[in-house]
């Protein structure tokens, strides 16, 4: 007919509703041949493990029914080259590079940005985007149908409250405004203002923080602080470049220390909801780059200084963004493909933590044993390593495992490391907490259906583990005075046991921590939760 549908619905119901719709159209319309369903492709891995419309369509046609799909990856030719011959397609980023060209090597254009991609008939084929966004209170409501809760209910009016802004700080998960910044009006002009084209002095992060108020805490600020959040407040801490001993700010309120982040992290921690949810097409945000590029007059003092020493890379920054981001898809496409999602006795799966993508390995330490009970022990590795780095050990525990529960391991790589996802973020130990409590929930207890687990943890990992253990044991719903943690989340309270292989990080005795705070009237939670770390660098 010629209308758009646009659908907001949880993923477990998109094919139940479509199919719904279009018996009523069949009724309404018997005279009709013929009704084709477009949807969006994010490609194998997220095919894979169920993210995006085209996964929850498929097996949907029928002689009535066609679903076409289309997507906006951002080289083409990779991805045919990948689906051809998984084996053949480069191993490490620096091939990739080499064999597909990045950034300002050759100023090449992708694909139109206008015309997002090809469908099934090899016709272009334009989409229409969305100028707005579902309210947070519809959300909301779609949550509580979903799970047969009372909306006007107090006990749950609270909860949800508890379950908002555990995010990141400064992405959409964590803290900005949903309704007035994750717009595609929005989207567009802040592409524009952090590659200077949007008519104010500077450029980067320096150029949203100009004009745009949102990161400050001035009356124009978008962005809420998750007081129970330790990684919101560290960040706060590092962008408003902290306070003295006595709680004060330093400095104005309505400015924000760029310089105390990675190049591009505002950027970077701004799109992380805007790539995913198809608010920009990477396609776009490339072109434009390159359109900068073109339009900046390159001196000859700009072609013979490496790019590295020059204090603004925000071209580079942004292609890199979406380069990245296509990276990580196709090497884990290739290694599905390839092995079809195996390491020897090892599944691989994949997992959007905030948007980015990342990898884990699981392995059953008992196979043939079945039980209303599962048990699961989650591994955490240290620093320059990745889940892999478990493998024997993994090994050795399943020669030693038995009973009538079933047990599972899972390694997960942390963001930052092995085949996850490496954005511009500043890595914290809360960064890496939150991330690992999120794995837990999400994977471990939602996907994996564990009733209790232990988690350990070597180097860096291990203070990671007894961190994310901390957590998991707190409940603010139950407390009146709050507990910080590092997402701000309550705990599952479902873990059992925690393994420290020789952890990073100091263990305490509680007279100890107790002494702490007599003598310096904080914890290092307490004093990071309280502004009290003094000036940051």
């Amino acid at each position: 007919m010629g209308l758009d549908l646009h659908v907001k619905s949880g993923k477990s119901g998109v094919k139940e509703l479509m199919n719904h719709a279009l018996k009523e159209i069949r009724k309404e319309f018997p005279d009709l041949e013929k009704v084709t369903v477009h949807a969006c492709d994010l490609g194998e891995v997220d095919n894979s493990f169920g993210y995006g419309p085209f996964a929850h369509l498929n097996g949907m046609g029928d002689d009535f029914v066609q679903v076409k799909s289309w997507n906006c990856n951002l080289r083409q030719r990779a991805w045919e080259d990948v689906a051809m011959d998984p084996a053949q397609f480069p191993s490490s980023f620096v091939d990739y590079d080499e064999k597909y060209g990045l950034g300002l090597k050759n100023h090449g254009q992708v694909s139109s940005s206008v015309t997002l991609s090809m469908n099934n008939n090899g016709d272009s084929m334009k989409i229409q985007s969305m100028s707005e966004v579902p309210s947070l209170d519809e959300i909301s409501e779609l949550l509580c149908i979903a799970l047969d809760y009372d909306l006007k209910e107090e006990s749950v009016q609270k909860l949800l409250e508890q379950g908002r802004n555990t995010g990141l700080y400064a992405t959409h998960w964590g803290g900005l405004d949903v309704s007035s910044t994750f717009t595609e009006d929005c989207v567009l002009k802040i592409t524009d203002l952090f590659l200077g084209q949007g008519g104010v002095s500077e450029e980067g992060d320096e150029a949203l923080v100009e004009a745009l108020k949102w990161w400050c805490k001035g009356s124009e600020s978008k962005l809420e602080r998750n007081e129970l959040s330790l990684e919101h407040s560290a960040m706060n801490w590092m962008m408003t470049g902290g306070s003295d001993p006595t709680g004060a700010d330093i400095g104005p309120s309505d400015t924000v220390q760029t310089a105390n982040l990675i190049e591009g992290e505002l950027l970077a921690r701004y799109m992380a909801a805007p790539l995913l949810f198809g608010m920009v097409s990477p396609r776009y945000m490339w072109n434009k780059a390159n359109e900068a590029a073109n339009a900046k007059d390159r001196g000859f003092f700009d072609n013979i200084v490496p790019s590295i020493l020059k204090s603004r890379k925000t071209i580079e920054t942004m292609q890199l963004i979406v380069e990245a981001r296509e990276w990580h898809k196709l090497f884990a496409a290739k290694n599905i493909l390839e092995t079809g999602g195996k390491e020897g006795d090892f599944s691989v799966g994949y997992w959007r933590w905030h948007g980015f993508l990342c990898r884990y390995i699981s392995r059953s330490l008992n196979k043939g044993v079945t039980a209303d009970e599962k048990e699961g022990i989650t591994l955490i590795h240290g620093f320059g390593a990745s889940g892999s780095q478990w493998k024997k050990t993994i090994e050795e525990l399943s020669k030693n495992v038995g009973g009538d529960r079933e047990v599972e391991a899972l390694a997960p790589d942390l963001i930052g490391f092995g085949q996850s996802e490496k954005p511009n973020l500043t890595y914290t130990q809360y960064l890496w907490e939150s991330y690992t409590s999120a794995f837990t929930k999400e994977i471990a207890l939602g996907k994996h259906k564990w009733n209790s687990y232990t988690i350990g943890g070597n180097s860096i990992g291990g203070y990671t583990a007894m961190s994310a253990a901390a957590d998991d044991t707190v409940a603010n719903d139950k407390i009146e005075v709050p507990i910080v943690t590092a997402s701000g989340a309550n705990g599952s309270k479902k873990c059992r046991g925690l393994v420290l292989i020789n952890s990073a990080g100091k263990v305490f005795k509680k007279d100890e921590i107790e002494a702490m705070v007599v003598e310096s009237g904080a914890t290092v939670a307490e004093a990071t939760a309280n502004g009290l770390l003094g000036k940051s660098r």
